[in-house]
């Protein structure tokens, strides 16, 4: 004897269909997340660096600060990305008093526009306290940056700004 053909709705429960939807609706969710990730994160600013046409301050920078017992010399490397900046700033601080070198690493973001930058960081050691702020203009017609610098003095618990000046270096 030949089985009749049953329609397709028949072989599935209703907890089946209900499971199965779900998945799918979840599934679709997660693509659609994706891609607007991919959108936001790739292809926007690919897009943003192709049509910028304003000033590169991609590169590294050095700057020289004076304090009242000691010498800090710091190298900034800022990648650019259209309108927005990131980078990494290495200070090393010798102490005049105690003839001791420390060496401190911030994570640095920021933007560019008009001409001004704005970078901020943290130190990237979470075990210890830092924070560096740098308002700039450009200056030299693109081969410096000069400013002010404001940070956390850890060794005396206090913040304090002093005026900056960053040169870039031949990459």
């Amino acid at each position: 004897m030949i089985d009749e053909a049953k329609p397709i709705g028949e072989f599935m429960n209703t907890t089946e269909t209900i499971f199965f939807g779900v998945v799918a609706g979840t599934s679709t969710s997660f693509i659609i997340f994706l891609l607007i990730q991919v959108f936001n994160k790739i292809v926007v600013p690919w897009y943003r660096t192709i049509i910028y046409s304003g000033l590169s301050i991609d590169g590294t920078w050095e700057l020289n600060h004076e304090c009242e017992n000691s010498s800090d010399f710091s190298k900034l490397t800022i990648t650019q990305h259209a309108h927005s900046l990131k980078g990494l700033m290495t200070t090393v601080k010798n102490d005049q008093n105690t003839g001791e070198v420390e060496v401190k690493n911030f994570t640095l973001s920021g933007s560019f526009h008009d001409g001004h930058v704005v970078l901020s960081g943290n130190n990237a050691n979470a075990k210890f306290r830092g924070h560096v702020t740098f308002l700039l203009n450009i200056a030299n017609g693109g081969k410096g940056l000069v400013g002010v610098m404001a940070f956390v003095d850890a060794a005396n618990d206090k913040i304090v700004s002093t005026q900056t000046t960053l040169v870039r270096k031949n990459d």
